[in-house]
């Protein structure tokens, strides 16, 4: 959680590597999105996270080069539009950038949309106007909205006066079809990486069995690649296969907490027992729902729930609150 020149992080963003500084950007840069300029309420969420993940790619780019860049926003886009997909099935108006939370829970807020949809927004923007007249624009707008709240209405006020200040412009752009319409608009920016198309090349061969776990390009690849093709291993992948992979890697033992997260899900999925003392410490000792939920859901989903609320009566007296609303909830389920 960040706040005003002191940032409160987790440990799990210290690999040992500097793998994880995209994260700890993103946290610096709300010094500027959600501190200096603050979202009036929480149906102005995006304001705050859209913001800061576009400065979060934009320091990645400075520091990286645009090739990662480039990989890290195809990653956001497919995550995006995952969310996009599911969200439609359960409530297509929370796929607005401006919500609408009154006498809702505010975590039904904490999606994608907010980071990535708002990010996409503010990636058109740059691209319609180039980011000379952009950047002076985020320039203007923080300075004079310094040490104040922001809300949509007054963004887009602003926005439509200082940046887009022709029909031209608004006509291209189409604000209302990202703030308030359903969905990706058809002018989403489109975004593709030679990396991730090579990774899931490689991922499909060694499915196929074209390609050894040995043979990977394993210390090569980025903790994006390697989230990738862990991530993206088919759910009946056999516990012998992730045998393989760990005989020739080690990834139990990775100190990449993204990683070491996206490798004990699908050992869950895959009932690989090997990993389950890694499993229990993973749990006992790291708290974020993010990794927490996808864990004791799968284990609850592949007839395990004992085994989770095993896990769980130890790890408990150490989660937050928020963490523990949660997961009492999900295994109370299954009893």
């Amino acid at each position: 959680m960040e706040n005003p020149r002191l940032t409160f992080a987790t440990p799990t963003i210290i690999a040992g590597d500097r793998s994880l500084v995209s994260l700890v950007a993103h946290e610096l840069a709300h010094s500027w999105s959600g501190n200096l300029v603050t979202n009036a309420t929480w149906d102005d969420f995006w304001l705050n996270e859209g913001f800061t993940v576009y400065f979060e790619q934009r320091i990645m780019e400075a520091v990286y080069g645009r090739d990662i860049s480039e990989m890290l926003s195809t990653l956001s886009y497919q995550g995006l539009v995952d969310e996009v997909d599911a969200i439609m099935d359960v409530n297509p108006n929370d796929t607005h950038l401006r919500l609408h939370l009154k006498d809702r829970d505010p975590d039904d807020g904490m999606t994608a949309i907010a980071y990535d949809k708002g990010y996409f927004f503010l990636r058109l923007l740059e691209e319609t106007v180039g980011r000379q007249a952009f950047d002076a624009f985020l320039k203007t707008y923080f300075t004079t909205h310094a040490f104040q709240v922001m809300d949509t209405d007054l963004f887009l006020e602003y926005l439509n006066t200082h940046l887009l200040n022709t029909s031209r412009l608004r006509d291209q752009v189409n604000v209302s079809a990202w703030v308030d319409g359903k969905g990706l608009p058809p002018n989403c920016p489109q975004v593709s990486s030679d990396r991730i198309e090579r990774v899931d090349a490689t991922l499909n061969a060694w499915i196929q069995g074209e390609t050894t776990s040995d043979e990977l390009p394993w210390s090569d690849w980025l903790y994006q690649e390697r989230y990738r093709f862990l991530s993206n291993l088919p759910d009946n992948t056999e516990a012998s296969r992730l045998a393989e992979l760990d005989a020739a890697w080690d990834i139990n033992s990775t100190g990449n907490n993204e990683v070491l997260f996206a490798w004990l899900e699908q050992s869950v999925r895959s009932q690989y027992t090997p990993a389950y003392e890694r499993l229990r410490s993973f749990l006992v000792e790291v708290g974020r729902r993010k990794f927490l939920t996808p864990i004791y859901q799968g284990l609850v989903e592949t007839g395990q729930a004992d085994f989770a609320r095993e896990i769980y009566k130890e790890a408990r007296p150490n989660y937050h609150s928020v963490a523990t609303g949660t997961m009492d909830a999900l295994l109370a389920a299954q009893e």
